[in-house]
């Protein structure tokens, strides 16, 4: 799965761990992967889950500057309370760069983090977890 990897580097990141989405659709199932992933490794967490109700809805809508604003503000909120901020969706990614900045805390994205985990299988530098 593209987000396996993004999901060991959150646990491996810190116990306190935000996962963010802007549909209902990916929070979950995110949040199960990680709590999954941190069982495994016998690690205990605490999820803070944030949803940005309604920014998707302004991405889709056009109003990409309003969807940034939102969820910059709920990812200031979040950072408060956690040691590390997973994004649930690939549309977020191009917002982790600005968001470390805004909060001083790692973001952790699949797409980006996936390809370099592949990346280094494929090299043998790492095995399939």
């Amino acid at each position: 799965k593209i987000d396996d990897a993004m999901a060991l580097q959150a646990v491996s990141a810190g116990r306190r761990i935000g996962v963010m989405a802007t549909v209902p659709t990916t929070l979950e199932p995110t949040c199960k992967l990680i709590q999954d992933k941190a069982n495994d490794a016998g690690k205990k967490i605490v999820i803070n889950r944030c949803l940005v109700d309604g920014a998707f809805n302004c991405l889709m809508g056009g109003s990409k500057d309003q969807h940034d604003e939102m969820v910059f503000d709920a990812g200031s909120k979040l950072a408060e309370n956690v040691d590390v901020i997973s994004f649930a969706q690939a549309s977020m990614t191009r917002l982790a760069p600005q968001m470390e900045k805004l909060t001083g805390l790692a973001v952790l994205t699949s797409p980006r983090i996936g390809i370099e985990y592949v990346s280094q299988v494929l090299m043998g530098l790492r095995k399939v977890n």
